[in-house]
C-alpha cells in the first residue's frame, strides 16, 4: 500500500508516493505525515481576502488535483486535502470568469464527493460525509477505540493567560484519535469518545490536558518562559536572544505595567546587567541619571541614544530652562513625557555589534522603545486604572526643642559671647522655649496622590492591524498646596501589507501633554534646618508670619510657606509621528524608507510675588520669568534590505543612510521692577524686560551597511559599517567611518556537545568589535562665539558684541574602541538560562574645555586631548524556571554587573589644572580630598592629614588632597521572582548596589551652633579638653572652628558607604477565572496591587543612598490598587 502526502516542487503542488511502513509503526508515521505537510503547507500560505481574490479558469476533463493547482495560484490558498480523497474524484468540466473565492470552489466541488471549508487562509478539503463537524475537523486519525465507545461532542475556547484569543492551538486526543485546531477567534470544536484526554498545545505556551465531556469546555494557556526566542528590537530589525551575537538586554511591556511609575526609564532599574539608572529626586517628573557601561567622557555628554519607533529621541530638555532647583538638571528627563502605559518593549543596545550602525550617536549605548502595535484577531479593549499614594519613606532623626537650646548655649558659651535677645531670638526668649513642632510631618509628610488610567482598543486582519490607546495621569506631591503633574495622551499606530505581501505600510504617533505645576524648590532643603522651637507660619489672621519680635522691626523666620506662592507652571506638548513604506521588489529584496518627526515644545513661567518675601527685605524684588523652548527634528532614512536562504544558511543584508536635522529654539524673557503683585499676571507690565534668545540647528548625515550570516543555526557572523558627517566639527573633520564585526558559535548543536553533553540545551559563544565616535559637544564650538552687550550701553546708545568663545576648527570625534567577549548556555531544557559577558571599552581623543589664563581674556578653550578612559565589566545574567505545573509556575531571574572605570592616558596631566581633578590610573568619577583624621581631643577641632604627614584644622586645598575616593559603583544588580499560583501571581524584585557616596552624616545640615536644626548624631560633640567625639566643639563664630568645618566637605569623612539593598518593585494581582469574567461579558478581569521603593537596607546617614544627601526629597514609597479589563 502507498500514502501520498503533499509537497511542494519549485512552485508547483505535487504528490509524491511513499513506501508503506510496516507493522506497529504505521499509524504514527501515517499521522506525522499529515501532520508535517500541514505544517508546511501553513508555511507557503499567502494571506488574502476571501471576497477580494478573483478566479478564472477553464477545465476540460481536467483532473481535481490540476484545477486546485490553478486556483492557488490565483487566489494566493493554500490547500489541505487528504491524499487517498483524490483517487475518488472526478474530473472537472467547467468555465469560471471572475468569480469569487466560495463561488469557484462551490462549482468545482459541485459533483465531487468532497466538500471544503476555508480555516485561515487554508482550504481543508474533507470527503462529505466527515464534514459534520463546520471543517473543524480536518484532521482524523484512527484511533483503534472499541466502537461500543460513547461519542461526546466537544466545543468551547481556547485563550492565554491575559484573556487573548489563541488562534492555531493544536487540540487533540491523546494516545491518537480525533484532532483540530482553533479559530481566530479561539474556538473550536471536536467529536471525540467519551473516555479521551484532551492535549491543547500551542507554541511557547504550557501544554494542558483535561478529560473530554460533552458540552463547553474553555481552556487558558499559560505563556512559557521563552527568553531565547524572545524577539529582541535592534538598530533597524529584530533578532532573539539564540541568534543575537550583541550584548543586549530587553524588558517587556509585561515587566513595564508592574510599576506604578511615570518615567519609562525607572522601569529599568535593576533589570539589565550594564545599566545604571539613578533617581535624582522624589519630586514627580524629577530628572534621572542613566549609565550604559561606564563612562566614557572626561566632559562631554554620557548620555545614550534614544530611539522612539525609529524616531531619535532627545535625552535632556533644551536650555534654557527656568526649573531648575525641584526636579534636577534642565527641567527634569525628557523621558517623562513619554508614557510607559504606550510602550511594548525597551532594548538595551551595548556592544559594538549592537550600537556601531548607529555610528557616533551611540557611542554611549543605545535604548530603543517600541511603543504597542495592533494584532490580528479580533478587535479587543484593554482598559487599566491604577490609584494610590506615595510618601517619604525614611526621615532623618532631628534634635527636639531640649536639645537643640542645649546645644545653642554651648555654642554661645563655647565662643564666651552673651545671648542677644535680637540677634539669638532662638535661644534668648524671643522664640517659645518650650515649643516643638515636627516640621518634617508639617512641611514634606503629606500623602501624594497618584492616578493612572489607560485604555486602548487595537485589534485588525492578517493584511492591517490597528491600534489606538490614551492615558490620563496625575501625581501630586508630599507637601502643601496644591501641587501637581499631570499627563494626558494619545498613542495610535497602523500596520498594513497588500494581499501580495508585496507593500507594507507603518505608521505610528503619539502626542502627550504635560501640565506641571510643582513648586520650584524642594522644601526638605529648608525642614531640615528650621529649628524647632520656630513660631509658627501662619499669624491668627491667615497671612504669613515673618516671626517679628515684638515691639522691634526684627524679622527672625525664613517661612518655607512663602516659597509655595512663588508659582511655576510648565506646559509641554511632544509630538512623535513615524511612518514607513515598503516594497518586495524582487523575491528576498525590500525597499523602504521611513520618515520619523518629533517636536518637544515647553512653555514656563514662575512668577514671583513681593509677598513671598519677607519684610526684612524692603527693595522690590517682584519678578516674572518666561521660557519659551522647543526641539524639533525629522530624520529621513532610504533602506534597502535582501534577504537569501541558501540549503546550509540565511544571508541578511543592510545597505541605508540617515538625514537627520534637530532645531532647538528658545526664548528666555524676564521681567522685574512691578509696582504691585496683581501686574505679576501680565509681563507687559514690568517696566524692566530683558530677553534673551537661544536658536541652534543640527543636522546629521549617515551612511551605513550591515550583513548577517547565519551557517545552519550555529555559526553567525555580522559585519556593519557607518560613515558619520555632523555640522558640530569643522569642514575638514566633519566625517569619520565606524565599524563593527561579530561572531557567534553555537556549539551545543555540534555532535560532540549532543553526545558528551545532553544536559546542555543551549551553548554559545560570542565575540564583537567595533568603533563608534561621539559628538556630543555644544554646538558650533569650532567658530568664533559673540554675546551681545547689552548693558552698560557703551558707545552713543548702540549695542556692541563682545567675543566669548574662541574658534577651533580642528576639534575632532572622540573615538571610542568596544570589545566585547560572551558566553550563554541553557541547560535542563533552558530551565536554566545563564549569560556572561566581559567588555573592555576605550575612549580616546577626548574633548574637553582647555582652561586659559586671565591674560587672554577667555576662560578656556575647546580642544581635543591626548587622554584615554578605559571601562571594563563582567554582567551576569541567570534566570531559572524551578518550577513549572499546570498550577504553580515559578521564575527567579538575577543579574550582577562589576564595572571598572580608569583613566589610563592623560598628556602632561601635571601641567594642567585637571590635575585636582583627575588621577591616571584611577577611576574618572573621584573626588581628591584631605585624609580626615577626627577631632582632636585637646582642641575640640576637625583635623586632616597635611601633605607633610602632620595634623593641621586648616588644611591647603591644593597640596593637601592627597587621598582619592572612588564614587563609582563597585557592583550592582537584582533578584527578581515571578511566582504564579491558578490566577494569583506576586511579582517582586531586590535591587542591591555596593558604592561610595558623598554624605551630609559629618556635614550635617550646616555650621553646628549657629541658628539651624541639627540632626541628633550631633549629640555625640566634643563638649570639654579630653573628649573623643564624633564631632568638633559647637560655636556660632569661632574662626578656627570655622575653617574646620568647610574643610569637611573636602575630606574622606564627607563620604561614606553609599550601598543598599531595596525592594524597587513588589506587585500581587490576581486574575479571575475565566468563567467567571464570561458572565459579565468581558475576557480578562485582573486586580493588583503594587508598590515601588517598599523597603531601603543601608547604613547610610542621610534618607535615602540614592539621593544621598538630607536636604532632598528621597524617592517615594508608592503604593497602588487597579485592575485591568479585557473586552
Amino acid at each position: 500500500m502507498e500514502y501520498n502526502v503533499p509537497t511542494k516542487v519549485g512552485t508547483e503542488f505535487s504528490l509524491r508516493k511513499i513506501p508503506s511502513p510496516q507493522g506497529r509503526h504505521t499509524l504514527i508515521i501515517i499521522v506525522a505525515m499529515k501532520l508535517i505537510a500541514l505544517l508546511f503547507l501553513f508555511n507557503l500560505q499567502v494571506t488574502a481576502s476571501v471576497y477580494s481574490q478573483r478566479i478564472s479558469l477553464t477545465a476540460s476533463n481536467t483532473p481535481l488535483r490540476d484545477v486546485l493547482q490553478s486556483v492557488r495560484k490565483q487566489s494566493g490558498y493554500s490547500f489541505f486535502v487528504e491524499s487517498d480523497n483524490l483517487r475518488d474524484s472526478k474530473p472537472v468540466n467547467l468555465n469560471l470568469m471572475d468569480n469569487s473565492v466560495p463561488e469557484a470552489l462551490d462549482k468545482i466541488f459541485e459533483n465531487q464527493p468532497f466538500t471544503y471549508t476555508i480555516q485561515n487562509n487554508v482550504i481543508v478539503v474533507t470527503r462529505k460525509e466527515r464534514s459534520n463537524l463546520s471543517g473543524a475537523d480536518f484532521l482524523t486519525f484512527d484511533s483503534g477505540a472499541p466502537d461500543s465507545t460513547k461519542v461526546v461532542y466537544v466545543q468551547g475556547s481556547v485563550r492565554d493567560d491575559k484573556g487573548q484569543p489563541l488562534v492555531g492551538v493544536s487540540v487533540r486526543v491523546k494516545g491518537g484519535g480525533t484532532g483540530t485546531v482553533t479559530k481566530p477567534d479561539g474556538t473550536y470544536t471536536l467529536k471525540t469518545n467519551a473516555a479521551a484526554t484532551l492535549i491543547f498545545s500551542y507554541i511557547g505556551y504550557l501544554s494542558r490536558e483535561i478529560k473530554a465531556q460533552q458540552g463547553e469546555i474553555d481552556v487558558v494557556l499559560k505563556q512559557l518562559n521563552t527568553a531565547l526566542d524572545q524577539v529582541q528590537v535592534i538598530a533597524y530589525g529584530t533578532t532573539t536572544k539564540r541568534t543575537s551575537t550583541g550584548n543586549i538586554g530587553t524588558v517587556s511591556a509585561e515587566v513595564i505595567e508592574r510599576q506604578p511609575v511615570s518615567n519609562p526609564l525607572l522601569t529599568l532599574q535593576g533589570r539589565v546587567p550594564g545599566v545604571f539608572i539613578q533617581q535624582t529626586t522624589g519630586v514627580a517628573a524629577g530628572n534621572i541619571n542613566v549609565n550604559i557601561q561606564g563612562v566614557n567622557s572626561l566632559a562631554q555628554g554620557t548620555s545614550p541614544f534614544f530611539v522612539i519607533d525609529g524616531v531619535p529621541y532627545p535625552p535632556v530638555n533644551p536650555n534654557p530652562s527656568i526649573m531648575t532647583a525641584a526636579i534636577g538638571g534642565s527641567g527634569g528627563s525628557t523621558l517623562n513625557y513619554v508614557n510607559p502605559g504606550d510602550i511594548e518593549s525597551i532594548t538595551v543596545l551595548k556592544d559594538a555589534d549592537a550600537t556601531a550602525i548607529y555610528g557616533s550617536r551611540a557611542a554611549n549605548g543605545a535604548i530603543l522603545i517600541t511603543t504597542k502595535k495592533g494584532k490580528p484577531g479580533n478587535t479587543r479593549v484593554d482598559v487599566d486604572f491604577q490609584t494610590g499614594f506615595s510618601k517619604v519613606s525614611r526621615q532623618p532623626k532631628l534634635l527636639n526643642t531640649t536639645d537643640y537650646i542645649r546645644l545653642r548655649k554651648e555654642a554661645k558659651k563655647n565662643d564666651n559671647s552673651t545671648i542677644s535677645y535680637t540677634n539669638d531670638y532662638d535661644i534668648s526668649g524671643a522664640w517659645d522655649s518650650t515649643k516643638t513642632t515636627n516640621w518634617q510631618k508639617m512641611l514634606v509628610g503629606g500623602s501624594a496622590q497618584f492616578t493612572n488610567a489607560q485604555a486602548a482598543i487595537s485589534g485588525g486582519t492578517e493584511h492591517t492591524q490597528f491600534y489606538v490607546g490614551g492615558g490620563y495621569l496625575k501625581q501630586t506631591t508630599v507637601t502643601p498646596g496644591d501641587f501637581a503633574d499631570t499627563r494626558e495622551n494619545v498613542h495610535m499606530s497602523f500596520n498594513h501589507k497588500s494581499n501580495n505581501q508585496k507593500f507594507r505600510m507603518s505608521f505610528s504617533g503619539t502626542y502627550v501633554n504635560d501640565d506641571n505645576s510643582m513648586m520650584n524648590i524642594d522644601l526638605m532643603s529648608k525642614v531640615v534646618t528650621l529649628p524647632p522651637n520656630a513660631p509658627q507660619l501662619y499669624k491668627e489672621d491667615g497671612t504669613l508670619s515673618w516671626g517679628l519680635i515684638p515691639g522691634t522691626s526684627r524679622y527672625t523666620l525664613d517661612n518655607p510657606i512663602a516659597y509655595i506662592t512663588r508659582r511655576y507652571k510648565g506646559a509641554t506638548n511632544n509630538t512623535i509621528g513615524n511612518i514607513e513604506l515598503g516594497y518586495m521588489a524582487l523575491p528576498g529584496l525590500e525597499i523602504s524608507s521611513s520618515a520619523g518627526y518629533n517636536n518637544l515644545q515647553i512653555a514656563e513661567s514662575a512668577i514671583t510675588p513681593q509677598s513671598s518675601f519677607s519684610p526684612a527685605l524692603p527693595i522690590n524684588l517682584r519678578k516674572v520669568n518666561l521660557s519659551n523652548k522647543s526641539t524639533a527634528s525629522w530624520i529621513i532614512e532610504p533602506k534597502i534590505k535582501y534577504k537569501k536562504d541558501f540549503n546550509n544558511g540565511k544571508l541578511d543584508i543592510l545597505i541605508g543612510s540617515s538625514f537627520q536635522q534637530k532645531k532647538d529654539n528658545a526664548l528666555l524673557t524676564a521681567g522685574g521692577g512691578f509696582i504691585d503683585d496683581a501686574q505679576l499676571e501680565n509681563i507687559a507690565n514690568a517696566p524692566n524686560i530683558t530677553a534673551q534668545p537661544y536658536i541652534v540647528t543640527y543636522r546629521y548625515n549617515g551612511f551605513y551597511s550591515r550583513i548577517n550570516y547565519n551557517h545552519r543555526d550555529k555559526y553567525l557572523i555580522t559585519l556593519a559599517g557607518r560613515r558619520d558627517g555632523t555640522t558640530r566639527f569643522g569642514s575638514a573633520n566633519r566625517f569619520a567611518n565606524f565599524y563593527s564585526v561579530a561572531g557567534a558559535w553555537i556549539f551545543s548543536d555540534e555532535r560532540f556537545s549532543k553526545n558528551s553533553l545532553p544536559w546542555l540545551s543551549l551553548g554559545k559563544l560570542k565575540i564583537s568589535y567595533g568603533t563608534t565616535g561621539n559628538d556630543q559637544i555644544p554646538d558650533y564650538l569650532y567658530l568664533s562665539l559673540y554675546n551681545n552687550i547689552t548693558t552698560p550701553i557703551l558707545y552713543q546708545q548702540t549695542v556692541g558684541i563682545q567675543p566669548t568663545g574662541l574658534s577651533n576648527p580642528y576639534l575632532q570625534w572622540e573615538l571610542t574602541k568596544k570589545l566585547n567577549l560572551g558566553i550563554d548556555v541553557g541547560v535542563l531544557n533552558n530551565q536554566i538560562l545563564f549569560s556572561a559577558n566581559y567588555n573592555i571599552n576605550r575612549s580616546s581623543n577626548q574633548l574637553i574645555t582647555y582652561p586659559l589664563g586671565l591674560v587672554t581674556g577667555f576662560i578656556g578653550v575647546n580642544q581635543n586631548i591626548d587622554a584615554t578612559i578605559q571601562n571594563t565589566g563582567f554582567e551576569f545574567q541567570l534566570d531559572v524556571s524551578p518550577l513549572k505545573s499546570k498550577k504553580v509556575i515559578w521564575n527567579i531571574s538575577a543579574n550582577l554587573t562589576i564595572p571598572t572605570n580608569k583613566l589610563i592616558e592623560f598628556k602632561d596631566l601635571d601641567k594642567t589644572t585637571f590635575r585636582l581633578t583627575y588621577e591616571v590610573g584611577q577611576p574618572v568619577n573621584i573626588a581628591k580630598v584631605f585624609p580626615f583624621l577626627g577631632v582632636n581631643p585637646n582642641t575640640g577641632l576637625y583635623q586632616y592629614r597635611a601633605a607633610d604627614g602632620k595634623a593641621t584644622s586648616i588644611p591647603n586645598s591644593i597640596t593637601d588632597r592627597t587621598e582619592i575616593i572612588n564614587t563609582s559603583p563597585k557592583y550592582y544588580g537584582s533578584i527578581s521572582n515571578t511566582i504564579s499560583f491558578k490566577g494569583l501571581t506576586l511579582d517582586f524584585l531586590f535591587q542591591f548596589v555596593k558604592k561610595m557616596g558623598a554624605t551630609n552624616r559629618m556635614t550635617l545640615t550646616g555650621f553646628p551652633g549657629v541658628i539651624t536644626q541639627m540632626p541628633t548624631a550631633i549629640q555625640d560633640r566634643w563638649r570639654r579638653p579630653g573628649d573623643v567625639a564624633t564631632y568638633q566643639m559647637v560655636s556660632s563664630e569661632n574662626f578656627d572652628a570655622v575653617m574646620a568645618y568647610y574643610a569637611l566637605g573636602s575630606s574622606s569623612a564627607n563620604y561614606e558607604d553609599a550601598s543598599f539593598i531595596k525592594l524597587r518593585n513588589l506587585r500581587l494581582s490576581y486574575t479571575c477565572p475565566h468563567s467567571w469574567a464570561k458572565k459579565i461579558k468581558i475576557n480578562t478581569a485582573r486586580f493588583f496591587i503594587q508598590g515601588q521603593n517598599l523597603l531601603t537596607i543601608s547604613n547610610f546617614f542621610g534618607t535615602d543612598p540614592e539621593t544621598a544627601f538630607l536636604s532632598v526629597l528621597p524617592p517615594l514609597r508608592t503604593i497602588t490598587f487597579g485592575l485591568h479589563l479585557n473586552i
